[in-house]
This record gives structure tokens, C-alpha cells and sequence, in this order.
């Protein structure tokens, strides 16, 4: 379970090697440490626990490494916290990437993409991703700086560190504790989900509040099926800030439809409402399609839910909720269902009319449980 943005969602992660093999024992003599001590126990660390080791950098030509070994396609991050050096650097062989932690910006970039990140109580997230450069490397860096760009690290340069990860792949997942070797998390996978008693085969909802781990897309499917790729209602990633609504009947895809996200690494809610001549899609609190065409399926036809699909590919993301719903729901239902903020603004409603003594006059209570789902 996932809480890195505050509210819990199923986290479904890839099999990846953590190729620092002590990433959070600093003191560790595999961390070469050139003109800087490290105090180990000195802070909170973003997993609640005073494991954060403290980096006091004595003169010029500071740092800390440690040696890998990896190649081409790669992530590599860092949780930091200031105390006096504004800027952090991450270096891998030659290529080096500043963040100002102080404002949470990505300074001068030299890799493929990298990103900051707040994480709460002064800590950030800094993580490089390269996809530029082929070839091997051998040691990642880690250097305080006063300034951006520049090579020269800050004298008396000090910040608290935790959790460095370097993997091999185009985006970073979550961290893996090492403690004198490599270590590989096996792939997350989801499965025997769902209640054949609960699915309609003739109409229905399937519902989803879903997140990309990438926005590249890898066909990542969720499904109501019979087993089998001839009956189907699926929603998938493909390409680029792509998502996919899918009803096979029989071998035959009777509503297809691609909608183009702007970030489908955020959160959305989705649902795909399936009857007889009756198909539409619903993005955000908004129809992105429909069709008023189209077979459905016989009853007792779908009979289980799945999470990871091995006929497409295994499902990596985040899911908040997941939902099927019986019934083709009305149009207004689908806004409500996949919209935002009808929480707010009917309590607000409701808060006024209670502060005039109009809640039992204006019957507002029958008018909330109509409008919130």
C-alpha cells in the first residue's frame, strides 16, 4: 500500500535490483568518503524512524561514492534534507544532474529527465533518469554545493541523506533496502480479484481511479473477462498518456476508444459503461465517448476480474479504487461517479443552509445523498 501522496492506493511495482548495496548505511566503508564525515542516527527519515545519516563536507573535492555497475537505460535517487548546502548534487561517472533543494527545482540537468520531489518535513526526493547515454558506469557520486553548476563543492557543506537507489530501467520504483548486497523486489502482481456473483455480463460499470507508474504506456491491463480474449471490458495504458476502453463481444471489439491524457502518471477516474446499443466512456467528470451501436454480452458470459492479464502484460501502477457496478449507470451517475469536488460543494451547501436553520425547510439532506457518491 502506497501513501507517498497522503491517501492509500495499491502499489504494483516491476521486479527491480537496488545495485547499491547499502543504501542507507553511509558509514559503510563502500561508501568512499573524500573529505567528508558521516554521522550516522542524526534525523527522522521520510520512513519515520531517526535513520537519517548526516553528510558534513570538511574542504574542496568532497564527496561520497559507491560503485556499480550498470549500463544504458537507468534511475538513480536520493532522499535529501537541508541544513546549509542549497544545492545537491547527483553524479554518475561524468554526467551530473544539480537540484536546488531549498526551492524544490531541478537545477542544471545534464541526464535524460530528472525530478524533485517534496515528501514532506523538509525531505525531497532527487532522481535522475538516464536514456541519453550508452555504456557502462561504474560509481554514482554525491556531492553539496553553494551554487548551481559549478564543480566546486561547498566548504563545511552539510545536508541529512537516506535511501539511495540505482536500477536498472527508464523510471525509478520504489526503494529497496540493501544492506551489503544487491537485492531484487519480485514483481507485484494482484490476482484472483473479483466475484463472478457480482458482474452483469449484459450491462454494467467497470470502474477505475488508476495511475501510471511512466507515461510511456505498456499496454498495462485491468479487465472483466471470461478467461479468454474474445469477451472482454478492459481498460489499459498504451503509448504515450494513452488510456484505452475496451468491449470485445465474441472476437469482435464493439467499442474501442483511445483517450489522450495530459499525465496519466496522476491520478484520473475512468469508467466504461457497457449495454445493449448503449457504450460511452467517462474521463474526470466528463464523456470523452460513446456509441449507440453494438452487441453485449449473453448473461453469465463474464466471471472474473483481473488485475494482471499475462495475454497483454502484468499491470504496473497505482490503483486507489476499483469498482463494478451492476447496472449501466445514467449519464449524470457516470459525471458523478468519475468527477471531482461534488463533495465540497454540496457540504458548503449544506453548511450555509444549517447556519441559516434551512437544512429541514430546503430538505437538504435528501438533496446531498442524491448528489455525492
Amino acid at each position: 500500500i502506497d501513501y507517498t501522496n497522503g491517501e492509500p492506493s495499491i502499489l504494483l511495482e516491476p521486479s527491480r535490483t537496488n545495485l547499491i548495496t547499502y543504501s542507507n548505511e553511509f558509514t559503510n566503508a563502500t561508501w568512499s568518503k573524500s573529505n567528508v564525515t558521516i554521522t550516522a542516527n542524526q534525523a527522522v527519515s521520510p520512513e519515520g524512524i531517526q535513520n537519517a545519516d548526516k553528510y558534513s563536507g570538511t574542504t574542496l573535492g568532497q564527496n561520497l561514492s559507491i560503485p556499480i555497475s550498470v549500463s544504458d537505460n537507468f534511475s538513480y535517487f536520493l532522499y535529501v534534507k537541508y541544513i546549509n548546502a542549497p544545492f545537491i548534487r547527483l553524479r554518475v561517472d561524468s554526467i551530473s544532474t544539480w537540484f536546488n533543494i531549498e526551492t524544490i527545482e531541478v537545477a542544471t540537468n545534464g541526464f535524460a529527465d530528472a525530478s524533485i520531489e517534496d515528501v514532506g518535513n523538509g525531505w525531497r526526493k532527487i532522481t535522475v533518469i538516464n536514456t541519453s547515454f550508452s555504456g557502462s558506469f561504474a560509481n554514482a557520486f554525491i556531492h553539496p554545493h553553494a551554487t548551481d553548476n559549478t564543480t566546486n563543492e561547498q566548504d563545511g557543506g552539510e545536508f541529512f541523506l537516506y535511501g539511495a537507489q540505482l536500477e536498472a530501467g527508464s523510471y525509478a520504483t520504489s526503494l529497496i533496502h540493501t544492506s551489503g548486497s544487491a537485492v531484487t523486489r519480485s514483481q507485484d502482481r494482484a490476482d484472483n480479484a473479483g466475484n463472478s456473483d457480482l458482474i452483469n455480463s449484459t450491462e454494467g460499470v467497470f470502474y477505475l481511479q488508476f495511475a501510471a507508474l511512466t507515461g510511456a504506456g505498456a499496454f498495462d491491463d485491468l479487465s472483466l473477462s471470461d478467461g479468454t480474449q474474445n469477451n472482454k471490458v478492459q481498460l489499459f495504458y498504451r503509448a504515450t498518456d494513452k488510456i484505452n476502453a475496451r468491449v470485445t463481444v465474441g472476437g469482435v471489439n464493439v467499442f474501442d476508444h483511445i483517450y489522450q491524457s495530459i499525465d496519466m502518471t496522476q491520478f484520473e477516474k475512468v469508467a466504461l459503461k457497457w449495454k445493449l446499443n448503449d457504450f460511452s466512456m467517462y474521463v474526470d467528470g466528463r464523456e470523452v465517448d460513446s456509441d449507440s451501436s453494438g452487441a453485449t454480452f449473453p448473461a453469465n458470459t463474464l466471471n472474473e476480474v483481473k488485475i494482471n492479464d499475462n495475454n497483454i502484460s502484468d499491470y504496473e501502477g497505482k490503483i486507489k479504487c476499483l469498482a463494478v457496478f451492476k447496472e449501466a449507470l445514467t449519464d449524470l451517475e457516470l459525471e458523478k461517479l468519475t468527477g471531482y469536488n461534488n463533495h465540497e460543494l454540496y457540504m458548503n451547501y449544506y453548511n450555509r443552509l444549517s447556519y441559516l436553520g434551512l437544512v429541514e425547510e430546503y430538505n437538504v439532506e435528501s438533496d446531498i445523498n442524491n448528489y455525492i457518491l
